[in-house]
């Protein structure tokens, strides 16, 4: 009996569990048997901000929808006709789709695409094409690996490069592929009503980097793209994959573990015919952090388009030898006080909101070269603005007396008084200098006054003072810069032993030989003499900050890089001499009845072809330094041509109005 109840005890226990299983659980346990994967999409994140000191945006991002391809759903056997639907959806709409392949197809021609030398060659390496290979050999080649050869020579252009740029992006069931970018909602529509012919296409919504000002800054700004084969080996190992996009130059690429958030994930269950059972968040995507600038947007904006006046004006204007061929130019403009970066422009520029449509022109342009970051990566000879730090030097280290003076009859004779008859360099502003003390030399100029004191210096003590002031020395901005050359032996051209003479010595006293620095270290320079020789590490970024703004990450602070003990009578004889030069000197015309002092000095750089460079530094206010400017234009002549350029600045620094009507306050009506 006790058996038989054992017995019939299992037998009820299987019974209940069956009908649990099939009858009140049976949906669930039938998901179960047919789930077969589970897999992760990534859910992106919107890139960190950048604004300018203020909070204006330059960079931000807007919503936009993206037509995307799905491993799982859009097979190898039907992805072909797929694709070949879509273009025609696209093209009607104006909309464009991923395509870096560099080749043109026409009807009759193939070709390369000029100015794509890098996507060429990595074409004819993915190919395992010999160097020399044609465009027409490339197309043979993806037609054969795609099987394309149904097709015309357009549609089985346009496809080889799709496939291809899946390729390149490692299209699989755990990586999308982002065919379109940017589409408009009636694209989208169009798609989705008719999704069941587009197996494995979507319409997703993501953030677009959007530039708000893409004239403001460019060059400082960057851009944001797609990551090269060559650099996602360096980046996977962060996370990123193939298909991400990353910054490219500037600040995008200079502050990317910063403005790069972390993506959110998307849990995608599916059974065993395909079907998806479930797709749920499971992690929530993070925004990048906003990066805060030490550029003042509205300054930036002012400084451009002055700078451009300036050049449009002495080329229309100038003689032929003095500034008809000016055609570029940089300012720069720092805070004295803390090395902080208020603006760096360049002439002539571009738009960040046309730049892909434009690029290859851009490129092509080599004579006036828009691509260039002027302020940082020109190199220019600095010409008399060098003067200040020669006298400084000169009195700091005892060659001069603060009551020194040198007879100017505008030849230098040094040489020639000791048999060199054919090196007599000269004066070549003034005639009527005569017996010229410091104060004097560097008001009008004077070339014979800094020959003799650059040559009672020597070289090495002339750059070591010139080095602690910021000059042939890299300023430590957060993205790339070009150091410059201080002239000396083993420097610039002057670097086979013992090619240095005692001449280019004296040529390097006035700004000349070798020497040439960028915008930016010429600012640094002025900074440095006004505010009594503490440089700061030049930096463009103020704070980082949460994309909220609610919590600070980091907040830069003012680095000191070097400190030059100037004495109080050599300080106070620079700064009166760089005053004259507004005053009574070769600045006069522009700020010697202005409304604020300003100190400053001009400068005529010789340049191995055209008109000579046109250079000009200045601090403001005078009694009190906050700002100190430098301004280049190319070929532009003379530095007393460029000044009123300084002049905007300052007006738009120390007496700008807003014309705007400041806002209503909170619970106050309307009158």
């Amino acid at each position: 009996m006790t058996l038989v109840l054992v017995v019939v005890f299992f037998f009820s226990v299987y019974a209940i569990k069956l009908v649990s299983m099939q009858l009140i659980n049976g949906d669930s346990y039938l998901q179960q048997a047919h789930k077969i994967s589970e897999r992760i999409q990534a859910v992106p994140a919107a890139r960190g901000e950048i604004t300018d000191r203020y909070g204006k945006p330059l960079a931000g991002n807007r919503m936009t929808y993206s037509i995307v391809f799905d491993r799982a759903f859009l097979n190898e056997s039907v992805q072909n006709p797929v694709i070949l639907a879509l273009f025609p959806i696209l093209e009607k709409a104006g909309e464009e789709w991923t395509d870096t392949l560099p080749i043109l197809q026409t009807e009759n021609e193939c070709t390369f695409i000029e100015s794509m030398e890098k996507e060429i060659a990595k074409l004819k390496k993915y190919l395992r094409l010999n160097d020399y290979a044609t465009a027409e050999n490339c197309m043979t080649a993806l037609v054969k690996k795609f099987d394309l050869k149904s097709l015309d020579k357009i549609e089985a252009r346009r496809l080889s490069g799709v496939l291809y740029q899946m390729e390149l992006d490692y299209f699989t069931i755990s990586t999308p592929y982002t065919f379109a970018r940017d589409v408009s909602p009636n694209t989208v529509a169009q798609i989705k009503e008719r999704s069941a012919e587009y197996p494995g296409v979507d319409a997703i919504t993501s953030p677009i980097r959007e530039y708000l000002s893409g004239k403001t800054a460019p060059h400082l700004m960057g851009s944001v793209g797609p990551i090269y084969q060559e650099n996602y080996e360096a980046l996977k190992d962060k996370g990123y994959k193939m298909n991400d996009l990353t910054g490219n130059g500037g600040l995008e690429e200079a502050m990317e573990d910063f403005l790069r958030g972390h993506d959110g994930e998307r849990t995608i269950e599916q059974d065993t015919f395909g079907s998806v059972i479930d797709a749920k968040e499971t992690k929530a995507p993070v925004p990048g952090n906003t990066v805060v600038l030490t550029i003042d947007k509205r300054l930036q904006d002012i400084a451009q388009k002055s700078l451009e006046n300036a050049v449009r004006t002495i080329s229309a204007t100038a003689k032929a030898d003095e500034g008809a061929d000016a055609n570029a130019g940089a300012v720069s403009v720092v805070d004295v006080t803390n090395g902080e970066i208020l603006t760096l422009a360049t002439y002539p520029s571009y738009d960040l909101a046309t730049y892909k449509q434009e690029v290859n022109a851009l490129i092509k342009d080599t004579q006036n070269r828009p691509l260039i970051n002027r302020p940082l990566l020109g190199t220019y000879e600095p010409g008399s603005v060098m003067k200040p730090a020669i006298a400084l030097a000169g009195l700091e280290d005892g060659t001069l007396a603060p009551n020194t003076s040198f007879n100017c009859t505008t030849s230098y004779t040094y040489f020639a008084d000791r048999g060199d008859l054919t090196y007599i360099p000269k004066c070549l502003n003034h005639s009527d200098h005569t017996y010229i003390g410091i104060v004097r030399a560097i008001t009008v100029s004077c070339n014979i006054f800094f020959y003799e004191t650059g040559r009672r210096l020597g070289i090495e003590k002339m750059n070591n003072f010139c080095a602690k002031l910021g000059l042939g020395t890299k300023t430590g901005i957060e993205v790339p810069e070009s150091g410059g050359i201080l002239a000396g032996p083993g420097r610039g051209s002057r670097k086979e032993k013992g090619s240095w003479l005692e001449g280019d010595t004296v040529q390097a006293a006035i700004g000349q030989s070798d020497n040439t620095f960028t915008p930016l270290q010429m600012a640094i320079y002025c900074s440095t003499i006004a505010n009594g020789g503490t440089r700061y590490k030049a930096h463009l970024v103020k704070e980082i900050k949460s994309y909220d703004l609610a919590t600070t990450i980091k907040s830069d602070k003012p680095e000191v890089v070097d400190t030059l003990s100037i004495s109080s009578s050599t300080e106070s004889i620079i700064r009166e001499a760089m005053r004259a030069v507004c005053t009574d000197g070769t600045a006069k015309e522009v700020f010697s009845s202005y409304r604020m002092k300003v100190a400053g000095k001009t400068g005529t750089a010789e340049v191995p072809t055209g008109s000579p460079n046109a250079t000009f530094i200045c601090f403001a206010p005078f009694d009190k330094p906050k700002i100190a400017i430098s301004i280049v234009v190319e070929h532009g002549g003379h530095g007393s041509t460029i000044a009123s350029v300084a002049r905007d600045i300052i007006e738009g620094y120390f007496y700008y109005e807003p014309s705007e009507k400041s806002p209503t306050p909170e619970n106050k009506l309307l009158g």
